[in-house]
């Protein structure tokens, strides 16, 4: 069995945090090694510059005590990540991390210099270019946020790993894996090769709606910590009213073999004892009939199958960051407008993600509104 603790935080207050992370540790049977001399990496989600209240990011407060505490079993600690959009010294000041990495003594490790790593189990790759200080780290933790996600429902533990491969190559994937089962198979293979030791899914504020950045924060005071990104995912997804079923990382590690519910044991708290349940606002299920449909039949019937993004016109001020951040480059800015080219739209909605004035949102398709209404 894999333990999954699930603890109760209303607040983000330094002492509480510590306590509860440290009863988390009780509750799964994990005991840190001694790191003496040893490099921990901690790896939140920095997605882009945005100020701890948004939920946008992992919360700084977070990452303190967790820092503090593997350096306080030997440990020198590293905190890295790669922004879609902004350098990651950029974001990090913006979402408080460096502050509190500057406090700590820690060093904020930048995600450019690629490493070429075999993965021999991956179902999608068998090499992958991971960030250098990800592979050199002895010791890596995932520090995710609990966030909504237009392309993958929902985004923890395992998609916060996607910020291992630097830059721009994240955009050549979504190109390559332009269908949701094959990014999601990506992701799983993401995970398989960094391997993280330890878990932590910040969810004391999450973010409901058209999450990864323009969703609204809200309160889901939960800590949730494994030693396993699936089994944790498994464990957020329930908390919030999703199936395995409906988070494709889950659905693809459990087809895989990596993940069996049955074998998933939640200690603490239990998700429904939150009530979140049918009150936190879901994405729209942005796949529609292309989950019952094979690849070639998908490929022709993309633009009936699938959600697209749409321009919100009054919000939009032409700033063109949806367009630098388009994998196929088909989204251009006429008179400080958005402009899309469907034909060669892959629907990897990085728009709408990394849109910072909401200007962009999903729009579900009516054959697929028409089949779930029947």
């Amino acid at each position: 069995m894999t333990k999954v603790a699930l603890l109760r935080c209303s607040e983000y207050q330094e002492e509480l945090l510590r306590a509860q992370i440290e009863q988390a540790l009780e509750l799964i049977d994990y005991r840190l090694p001694d790191l003496s001399g040893k490099t921990v990496l901690l790896k939140p989600n920095i997605l882009a510059a945005a100020p701890p209240e948004s939920a946008v990011c992992t919360h700084p407060l977070v990452v303190k005590v967790l820092i503090r505490l593997f350096q306080e079993n030997g440990a020198k600690v590293w905190v890295g990540d790669s922004p879609a959009i902004e350098t990651l010294t950029r974001a990090a000041k913006h979402a408080g991390v460096l502050e509190v990495v500057d406090a700590t003594g820690a060093e904020l490790v930048d995600f450019s210099e690629v490493v070429e790593v075999d993965v021999p189990a991956g179902r999608i790759v068998k090499k992958l270019p991971l960030a250098k200080p990800v592979v050199e780290a002895d010791y890596v933790v995932s520090v995710a946020k609990l966030k909504t996600h237009g392309l993958t429902r929902y985004t923890g533990a395992v998609k916060n790993l996607f910020g291992c491969i630097p830059g721009k190559r994240k955009a050549q994937f979504h190109l390559r894996m332009s269908e949701i089962h094959d990014f999601a198979g990506l992701l799983v293979d993401i995970h398989s090769a960094v391997a993280p030791n330890l878990v932590v899914v910040d969810g004391i504020v999450g973010m409901e709606g058209a999450g990864p950045r323009n969703g609204r924060p809200r309160r889901a005071e939960s800590l949730i910590v494994s030693t396993d990104g699936h089994s944790a995912d498994l464990v957020a997804g329930r908390l919030i009213g999703l199936s395995p079923a409906q988070i494709p990382t889950l659905r693809s590690a459990i087809r895989s073999g990596i993940l069996n519910p049955e074998e998933v044991l939640v200690v603490g708290e239990t998700p429904e004892s939150f009530g979140l349940v049918g009150r936190f606002e879901l994405p729209p299920d942005t796949r529609g009939l292309s989950v019952y449909l094979p690849g070639f039949i998908l490929r022709r019937l993309t633009n009936l199958l699938t959600a697209k993004p749409v321009p919100v016109p009054e919000r939009c001020i032409g700033c063109g960051i949806c367009a630098q951040s388009c994998p196929p480059q088909v989204i251009s800015i006429v008179n400080q407008k958005v402009n899309f080219d469907y034909t060669d739209c892959i629907r990897c909605y990085c728009c709408q993600e990394l849109c910072p004035h909401g200007a962009i949102s999903i729009k579900t398709s009516w054959l697929s509104r028409l089949f779930e209404s029947r």
